[in-house]
């Protein structure tokens, strides 16, 4: 009511100031923090969250990233303009247990920076003026976890509150009722594992409807139903029929195909939501592409990412279809057919957020001139890629305590480089991205991400904030990047050096370049 007066009587005074300047606040979104467990020395970042990445707080993934310490009140304040009137955005403390401060440049590695979420990915509206209270739990679970509503309880207050406390309350209800995610039963009929968790967040949202604004309701609803169901396509649906194929008869799998295709649409049943709350969703289109890629397997036998990406294209458009397929090409390993699928969606995107990531997607096209860098050996001797020019180069970049790095050394590096180590046209390069060179040293010891048959390279401690990572644009671990005897890109992280026959993917490959 005060707002109101005082707008009323700045009208009067000065119409045209007061209009603009009204309009500007209502393009502007506060947020006041006050985190309990916070040390003066403690810096707070709120990320204004780019749609396309993971929900977690990473400093290398770009938007906007606004920084705070503690006011004399004992309060972290952050304010930004926005644009799109409705976005996500979270908050977290960039200080390590140690006191230690880290900035954009060094970027610490994932599994620890991730303890330092104070929220979960929050929806913001123009106008937003939000308190929010962080106190650590007294009972935190007895094993690790790095989901903030598991270890930090949340308070919400101020205009735009109420559409957060609905949001959180979501995740509470999920973890009561819980889901399963067995997907059919012994006759192959489907079963919706997650029926109850879904019906008791859908009945909550809409008991609060009338106290958010009809755009907060339905990205709320679309967003906690879809999170729910994306992850029971892969580790429900596909799992489950790919355990079958090897026990049931050709007429079951073919009763378990149509039972999927009738129960499991792109639009979950008995939600009104309107497409553009659908296409701004952030859980919605990553529930679409991890549904597209069950399709394929369903109708050709495979998750063959060529028959993803051109189903994907064909069956949508606008910017559902870009945010789609640049997830898509962001996400899956590479094909053959990368450099000609990401020219395909270069033409066809128009937002800046999908430009800007398949700019960066450019770096792993085939043909481009291999980047250069100097790392240390385990002896502290300084190795040059241009060292090995006119070579086949296999460089494998892992960390400690990556299980699928682990993995690919066993079944597919360890067998190639046995095969190859008297071949002096061909090297094996292997550079980790651990944080701490004892750890390094300590997994060259065992053996079982690397051998010695392997130049072995140490990235200084600067883990995935060294330059070389942006440079070969590393996104997941392990990466593969095979270079040919002219230093250009012949190929990176193809999917079918992860099979299985992993091995006869790479060899076929180096044999291809000698």
């Amino acid at each position: 009511m005060m707002r109101l007066l005082l707008l009323l009587f700045a009208l009067i005074a000065n119409p045209n100031k007061a209009f603009s300047q009204y309009e500007n606040s209502q393009k502007m979104v506060s947020v006041t923090v006050r985190y309990d467990q916070a040390t003066a020395t403690d810096t707070l970042m709120l990320f204004v969250m780019n749609p396309l990445y993971g929900e977690t707080p990473s400093l290398k993934n770009p938007g906007k990233k606004i920084k705070a310490t503690m006011d004399n009140e004992g309060l972290y304040k952050f304010s930004f303009k926005t644009n799109t009137g409705i976005g996500y955005y979270m908050v977290a403390n960039l200080n390590p247990k140690e006191g230690r401060i880290y900035t954009e440049e060094r970027f610490v590695k994932r599994a620890r920076y991730l303890k330092k979420a104070l929220t979960p990915l929050l929806i913001y509206e123009s106008g937003d003026n939000v308190k929010i209270q962080i106190s650590k739990k007294k009972v935190l679970p007895t094993y690790e976890t790095y989901d903030p509503i598991q270890l930090f309880d949340l308070s919400f207050s101020g205009e735009g509150a109420t559409k957060l406390r609905v949001w959180t309350e979501t995740y509470y209800i999920y973890r009561k009722i819980g889901g399963s995610n067995k997907s059919f039963d012994s006759n192959q009929k489907y079963q919706d594992g997650y029926a109850k968790s879904a019906e008791a967040i859908k009945t909550y949202i809409e008991d609060h409807k009338d106290a958010m604004s009809p755009e907060a309701y339905e990205l709320l609803m679309a967003d906690a139903l879809y999170k729910l169901y994306t992850p029971a396509l892969k580790n429900g649906i596909l799992r489950y029929y790919k355990e079958a194929e090897e026990q049931l008869s050709s007429e079951e799998l073919e009763n378990i195909k149509k039972a999927y295709f009738e129960n499991v649409r792109d639009v979950l049943p008995e939600t009104d939501l309107s497409k553009e709350t659908l296409a701004r969703s952030y859980y919605y289109f990553r529930y679409l592409v991890r549904k597209n890629i069950v399709d394929s397997y369903f109708l050709n036998g495979s998750e063959d990412p060529s028959q993803v990406f051109e189903r994907i294209m064909s069956k949508y458009s606008g910017e559902l279809r870009e945010r789609m397929l640049t997830l898509f090409l962001y996400t899956s390993f590479g094909t053959r057919q990368f450099d000609k699928q990401l020219e395909k969606v270069i033409k066809i995107a128009r937002t800046d957020y999908c430009q800007n990531m398949l700019t960066e997607l450019k770096k792993r096209k085939t043909g481009r001139e291999m980047v250069n860098f100097e790392l240390e050996d385990q002896k502290g001797n300084i190795v040059s890629l241009s060292e090995f020019r006119g070579k086949v180069i296999v460089i494998d970049f892992w960390f400690t305590g990556c299980g699928a790095c682990k993995w690919m050394f066993e079944n597919v590096l360890k067998k190639a480089e046995e095969v190859y180590q008297y071949n002096p046209s061909v090297k094996f390069i292997s550079i980790s991205v651990d944080g701490s060179r004892r750890v390094w040293e300590n997994s060259l010891k065992k053996g079982g991400y690397t051998s010695d048959k392997a130049i072995n390279l140490f990235t200084n401690g600067e883990g995935m904030s060294h330059p070389i990572v942006s440079s070969y644009n590393i996104r997941a671990y392990p990466t593969i990047v095979i270079i040919n005897k002219e230093g250009k890109i012949d190929s990176y992280d193809l999917s079918d050096i992860r099979k299985e026959d992993g091995f006869k993917a790479l060899s076929n490959q180096i044999d291809k370049l000698l």
